[in-house]
């Protein structure tokens, strides 16, 4: 087990992978790609993810995920009110 700085890098730059692949979830649901990226320099504090250490990026990640679940909660709402009798 590594704890030198290379351990911590991979880390980081699989959770920044993370952060990559919920973005296309999030503009595969709609979102406009420039609104995510929003997102992403808003919990970055205007830095880029590079620059945050292995915390910071985790709760950049978690709080998309989050986002992510109210985007489905929000379109099996919608897919649900279609199957409503008039």
């Amino acid at each position: 087990m590594s704890f030198g700085h290379a351990g911590w890098k991979k880390e980081e730059e699989e959770e920044i992978k993370r952060i990559g692949s919920i973005k296309k979830h999030l503009v595969r649901l709609g979102y406009n790609p420039l609104e995510v990226n929003w997102m992403i320099i808003t919990l970055c504090e205007n830095r880029k993810l590079k620059e945050l250490d292995l915390e910071e990026i985790k709760k950049v990640r978690e709080a998309l995920e989050e986002q992510l679940q109210m985007a489905k909660k929000c379109i099996e709402a919608i897919n649900s009110m279609r199957m409503l009798p008039n």
